[in-house]
């Protein structure tokens, strides 16, 4: 998915990708670390080929437990609702998989109220719309 984004970013001629992966992540999931370490220098590889552009890859984030991220976040004036764990990709989290599960154990740790617990008036953070390019 990431390499996905940053080759849109690239067509759109945005050469920055900016990734909220934390150190829970990559501790858990091996590949994605090595995955992410590649990524960076192959858009910049293909990017300085064909531009005169530097693409650049973020991962504020990489240092930090999820429960850090989520303070931080809470601190910066983040709406909690408006990010997404669950990798069942429903309206609604699961509450069931390893995202919603590894959410909810980080949001016990902070002692900080979940918001998208509340099933009221919650919907999906991002819809993507579906736009042509055009050069």
């Amino acid at each position: 998915m990431s390499t996905l984004v940053a080759g849109i970013g690239v067509l759109a001629e945005c050469y920055v990708l900016m990734l909220g992966i934390h150190h829970t992540d990559l501790a858990l999931r091996p590949v994605l670390q090595r995955t992410l370490g590649t990524l960076g220098n192959t858009v910049n590889h293909i990017v300085e080929s064909f531009t005169e552009e530097h693409f650049m890859l973020i991962l504020p984030f990489k240092e930090m437990q999820r429960a850090e991220v989520i303070k931080t976040g809470r601190r910066l004036g983040v709406n909690s609702v408006n990010t997404w764990s669950c990798h069942e990709s429903r309206d609604m989290p699961c509450k069931k998989c390893e995202g919603c599960a590894e959410r909810g154990d980080a949001f016990a740790l902070t002692q900080l109220h979940d918001p998208q617990l509340d099933t009221a008036g919650f919907a999906v953070p991002v819809r993507a719309n579906s736009v042509p390019f055009q050069k």
